[in-house]
């Protein structure tokens, strides 16, 4: 409960978004005593926190993208309202009184918001775009080598479609689901992520689990599977170390698989010829 109170608080400090979109529903709110229709926004964002309390509370940055749209509604709607407050009060002054809420607005979001950080990243985006930067440097940018890595998963995704076939199904225990999209390959399967089955979530249900991802994997047998080497020590166990020191999953790959060459992240195995 204190997390649901404090967190949108704390959202509104790191992101101008909340902050605008906040300052929206705290005028929609006795605004609406007057019509509930202006409730829509505020009940919108509610419930959007309310989820996202209930998923948890961590602070990265994808668990809060439910409530933008809500929070997009109140920002705009709220502004739309004050203009109308400010022209029944202010009368001759309105714009004047409306040109200075709208600074006071931008130096909020200006202190928020990291907009030289946002300069600086479109400006080396249009570099890319111009071929002023060659892929390689470009991809360097995004992420290292330990969860994600943009020009890992670039790598790996061109060992993928020059190893396999379209259609083929792939399997990667790791923390790379890039690496699916954009080498064309569907994943063999459901555990398209490592850390479940890593961290024991289910563990002894049916379909969860060692047995449960090994269970998959016989079902439908991959054409290619990458392991990477670095994503979740010291948490837990990196994806490659696990796999390898499960028996049941080890034995599996070493049965019908044949290390090969591949990106320095993952260890690649490949069919043994003649296995289908």
């Amino acid at each position: 409960m204190r997390y649901l109170v404090t967190f949108p608080i704390e959202r509104a400090r790191v992101d101008a978004l909340w902050t605008v979109g906040g300052a929206g529903c705290l005028l929609l709110i006795p605004l609406s005593l007057g019509n509930r229709e202006r409730l829509v926004a505020p009940v919108w964002v509610a419930a959007a926190c309310l989820s996202i309390a209930v998923n948890g509370s961590r602070g990265l940055p994808q668990y809060f993208v439910q409530a933008n749209p809500a929070l997009a509604l109140a920002a705009g709607w709220g502004a739309i309202e004050a203009w109308r407050l400010i022209q029944a009060r202010a009368g001759r002054h309105a714009l004047a009184v409306g040109l200075a809420g709208v600074a006071i607005v931008a130096v909020a979001v200006w202190r928020v918001d990291q907009f030289p950080k946002l300069l600086e990243q479109t400006l080396f985006d249009a570099r890319y775009a111009l071929g002023r930067i060659d892929r390689t440097t470009y991809l360097s940018r995004y992420g290292d080598d330990r969860k994600f890595s943009a020009l890992s998963a670039a790598a790996l995704a061109d060992t993928i479609r020059a190893r396999t076939r379209e259609g083929d199904p792939i399997y990667i225990f790791g923390f790379t689901c890039a690496s699916y999209v954009q080498g064309d390959r569907a994943s063999a399967s459901r555990f398209f992520w490592s850390r479940p089955v890593i961290a024991g979530f289910e563990t002894g249900r049916p379909g969860y689990g060692v047995e449960g991802l090994l269970a998959d994997l016989e079902r439908t047998p991959p054409a290619l599977v990458a392991l990477q080497r670095k994503d979740w020590a010291p948490d837990v166990t990196d994806s490659a170390d696990f796999f390898m020191a499960t028996p049941p999953l080890a034995a599996w790959l070493e049965a019908h698989y044949v290390r090969t060459d591949g990106p320095d992240a993952f260890d690649v195995w490949v069919r043994r010829s003649g296995q289908s």
